[in-house]
């Protein structure tokens, strides 16, 4: 991600919009799952955090699923 932006004095916008949802029920699916959907947005936003504050006005915008949430999502 960052030898893509080297020619970028800054970033305004970043959009965090990635994620997995692996299908087993076994329970280190879901850690890994849990894992890789709430840390990489952290990570990411802090690998270009210089990029980001180069910026007058930045932005860091975070797109998350229904995995994204413990709440009960059938209704």
């Amino acid at each position: 991600v960052l030898d893509s932006c080297k020619n970028f004095p800054q970033i305004d916008l970043l959009i965090n919009n990635a994620g997995v949802f692996l299908e087993d029920d076994s329970s280190e699916d879901f850690s890994k799952s849990f894992l890789i959907n709430s840390t990489m947005p952290y990570f990411m936003t802090m690998a270009l955090m210089e990029k980001l504050k180069a910026a007058p006005n930045p932005i860091s915008a975070q797109v998350t699923s229904m995995m994204g949430s413990i709440a009960d999502n059938t209704s």
